[in-house]
Formats: structure tokens, sequence, C-alpha cells
């Protein structure tokens, strides 16, 4: 409404069914914020219904937003689409459950409760709650991420760092691993585009598969002979085996083994020279994985002659929930750290010096990518922060704020103040330190990470006054919250833009001017 600040944008969100032919404007709201038996669902929160097939069940999510988990309801779809739904709540938020699918009236459900990599279990649709849940996959060494039930077996995906592995499991419980001709990663339901679709109506399902260089590839699962078989939709591309991808781990300062993805052309010199990229998240449970959109950007960067390092650092979900709850709030300091020992990693291995090393992140990443800077100004020569947050303090007063929350923390409690202070980059900026040269870049219509956030911190770093390098805004008047929504021109802008700054400054043959026109930069 007008006149209300920013952060009560979002507030009141409402699910409303519409029958084609109708007016839109006389939809019924069935399920959200103060409507019948979903009334108590929090009005910051995100309502959400999904219709499950071959049933007259609808499910009703009550979501904060940011958590892995969410509140689930159950209901009836009632003939007469103007007769109100009549909403069961199976299982609140701390059931850890993340994700669901359906076989007739059995409801399948990935959960994380008491199993922090996962497990999945199943109940009648009628279930008063989860109490007498049977067990169908237990948890494991590696991460359950999928699951989806066709008529004939329940598909299921785990993942060991970056790489998927797809199971059958068939109604008596017997667990047949389907062998998948594409080392890579199927995407998550709740990350990037689902690799892993079925229809509980009929037998099988169809599985993409993606990895840091290639589009994804689309296969069919099932039973029979051969399988898998490819469904053609993506053809082989031959280039692939131009590059040259290592799926290895790096050692953190406290012991913890960090999965770490390094992503380099065939025969690259080891030799302590080469630009190097550091890209870090750890946050929300999200985990950095190879999706379809960001291969023209890793391609960009390696066929550049840069080598990229995807630092799976904790605070993301690639271990599974202990490894999101291991960078969350008063754990947040272990997310910098881990991104510092993987950049740390990387001239231990022979691939970077200081001099040709930088590191970025977007979003939640720029608590990252800000906090290495600002504690390790020495390691990094250059730094891309992408529509990042790196002013924590203020973060929960802007338009998406009050959702981000369960993973910051509030200003409104000494402990919560302690936490968004420690973890924001812009209060941590000195007079003293030399820092990275860097890159902000904003959109002006961002609502997650609004401009004046990465405008702050520019102005901050530059009156710091000592920089390797310049400290540069790019403001895109069209853009908003990174590349989301945008445009492939103006995608591939805003990252041709960045790497022509990191490669400058890493000193890469092709992007230095000329002498007569190198500005007169601080050393």
């Amino acid at each position: 409404m007008p006149g209300e600040p920013p952060a009560r944008r979002f507030d009141n969100n409402l699910v409303h069914v519409h029958r084609l032919g109708n007016d839109p404007d006389r939809d019924p709201a069935v399920f959200g914020h103060g409507i019948g038996d979903s009334a108590s669902i929090p009005k910051q929160h995100f309502a959400i219904v999904a219709a499950l097939p071959g049933t007259d069940t609808a499910i009703g999510i009550d979501a904060d937003g940011v958590s892995p988990s969410f509140t689930l309801y159950v209901g009836k779809v009632p003939e007469n689409i103007g007769a109100a739904y009549h909403w069961h709540k199976l299982a609140d938020a701390s059931e850890g459950v993340t994700d669901f699918t359906n076989r007739g009236a059995t409801l399948y459900l990935r959960t994380y409760r008491d199993a922090p990599r996962y497990r999945v279990i199943s109940v009648p649709l009628g279930a008063s709650d989860l109490s007498h849940a049977n067990v169908v996959v237990p948890a494991g060494q590696a991460v359950l991420t999928n699951l989806a039930a066709a008529s004939d077996a329940l598909f299921v995906v785990e993942r060991r760092g970056a790489l998927s592995a797809l199971f059958r499991v068939t109604p008596d419980g017997r667990q047949t691993e389907l062998h998948l001709p594409v080392a890579g990663t199927i995407d998550e339901p709740a990350e990037n585009d689902a690799g892993l679709v079925a229809d509980p109506r009929v037998p099988g399902a169809w599985v993409g598969v993606q990895t840091w260089v290639s589009a994804t590839r689309w296969f069919e699962a099932g039973g029979g002979k051969k399988p898998v078989n490819d469904l053609g939709l993506s053809p082989a591309d031959p280039t692939t085996s131009d590059y040259l991808i290592t799926e290895t781990t790096c050692k953190a300062r406290d012991g913890t083994e960090l999965p770490l993805s390094i992503i380099e052309k065939r025969g690259t010199p080891h030799d302590h020279r080469q630009p190097v990229l550091v890209e870090g998240y750890g946050a929300y449970g999200i985990s950095s994985l190879p999706f379809a959109r960001f291969v023209a950007v890793v391609r960009g960067w390696v066929d550049g002659g840069g080598v990229l390092a995807v630092s799976h650092i904790r605070g993301g979900g690639e271990l599974g929930e202990e490894w999101h709850l291991a960078g969350k709030k008063a754990t947040k300091q272990n997310t910098i750290h881990d991104f510092i020992d993987t950049a740390e990693q990387m001239i231990r291995l022979g691939y970077a010096n200081k001099a040709t090393l930088a590191g970025t992140g977007t979003s939640a990443g720029g608590i990252t990518i800000g906090g290495a800077i600002t504690q390790r100004p020495d390691l990094f020569r250059a730094a891309l922060i992408r529509a990042g947050d790196t002013n924590s303090l203020r973060s929960e007063f802007t338009e998406g704020g009050p959702a981000n929350i369960p993973e910051f923390g509030t200003v409104t409690t000494k402990e919560g103040f302690s936490d968004l202070y420690a973890m924001d980059a812009f209060q941590h900026v000195l007079s003293g330190p030399m820092y990275p040269a860097v890159l902000l870049s904003v959109g002006a219509d961002d609502h997650r990470v609004p401009p004046w956030i990465g405008a702050k911190m520019a102005a901050r770093l530059q009156a710091a006054g000592h920089e390797k390098g310049p400290v540069l805004l790019r403001v895109d008047y069209d853009g908003g919250h990174g590349t989301m929504g945008a445009g492939q021109k103006q995608a591939n802008a805003e990252w041709s833009d960045g790497f022509a700054f990191l490669f400058w400054q890493l000193g890469a043959s092709g992007y230095q001017p000329p002498p007569s026109q190198r500005p007169n930069l601080r050393e």
C-alpha cells in the first residue's frame, strides 16, 4: 500500500483459484494468511498450491521464502469452484520436508528430519501427521536431492559434491542404480530447472543431466533392457572434450573437506600465472551446481584464458542440511573462511599467485566475497560483486528483507545484531589496508538487494583510499537482481563487463590498454 515501508511490499501473499472464462478479479482466495483453515500462515510468508496428479487432492505450502523446509497442508479440491477449501496441516516446517510427489493416494516426502543428508518417507494422503510414516529410502553418505513417482517406480537422485546418481525404487523396496551416460548434475527442484520429471499415471521418468560446460541432455529412464535412453533433444557437443573438469576437495582450516570444482582448458599450465576466478555462494542451503544458463558464463571465462574454481562452501546445501547450518547466522564466518581457504588452495595447486587471483559472489554471495576481501585484502588482486549483500545490518529493512530473517537473523535481538554485524562487509572496510580492485554490479530495479547497498560499498572502498586498482560501480538502469529475468543480450553485457574488468586487473594479455591510455592508479 502507498506510504508503507519497503519491507511490507510482499505481505499477504494469497493463492486464488481461477476457472477459464471467469473474471479474474472475482477469483476466490483459497489459501494463505487469513484464509479459512490456512488463516494462521504468517502474512510475511509465501503461499503456494499444487494439485496432485490422478487425485482430487491439492497440496498447500506455507514457505518463509528462504528455509529449505516448509509447512505442508493437504486438502480436497471441491467440485464447486467457489466453495471453501478445507485444509489439514500434515507437517510443519520442523519436520524438515523439502519436496513431495505422489503415486495415487500415497504421498512421498523428502525430509532432513533426523537425517541431515535427507531420506524419503511415505504416508497415505489421509494421514493426520507423519508419526507413522514409512521409510522408503533411508539416509546414506550421499545427499538425496530429488524424487519423482511414476506408475511403476519411485525415482530418486543422490549427489556427492556436484555429481549425481539416479536410482529406481520399485514398490517392493528394491533399489537399482541406473547408469547415466553423462557425468554431471541432476538439478534439484528448488534450484534452477528441475532435472527429474515423472507422472504417477505413466511408467518411467525423464532426467536432465547438466555439466559445467554443456547444455542439459535429457534421457528417458525406465526398467527395461536399456534403462536409460538418450532422447536426442540436445545433441552431444564434441567441443566439451576441450575442457577439463576436476571434482576434488579442499581442506578448510578446521579440517573440514570442502568440495571443489575446477574448470579449465585442457593443457592449461599450472605455472602460478593463470587468471583464476573463485566463485562462491554459501547460503539458504542452496548448492552451487551447473545449470544451463551458467554454461556460457563458464565457457566465457575459460575460453578467455582463465580457470574457474567453484567453491562449495558451508551455508550451501552440497552436503545436506548440516552443511547449511554450518554457515548460517552465528556460523556464517565458516562460509567466508571456506572461500578464503579455497582461494589459497588454488595458489597451492599451482594455478595462480596473488596477482592473478580474483573472487566473485552474487546476492547472498556478496557476504562471502565481501567478507573475503575485507578479511584478506592481501590475497586477491580483484573482485566482482554482483547484486551483493554487503550491508547485512540494513538488509531486513529492504523489500525482500523480512524473508531473510530466518537465514541471517534480525537486528532487533542482541545475538542477531552481533551475527549481522560480523557478516556485514561494509562495516569492516578500514582506511589502512590495500584492497583489491573491485567492480560492483547493481540493477536499478532490484527488489532483493537494492542498488544503494552496492553503491554504499563502492563509496566506502573508494573513501578508504588504498586500492590495488579501481573501485567501480556498474549500474544497469533496466536491470533487476543480477541476470534474473534479464534478456540474453543484457546478461551477456553484464558478464562481459565483469570479465573484461577482471582480466584487465589480473594482467591477462589482450585486455591491457596501451601505455598512453593507462590510468594513473594508486598502488
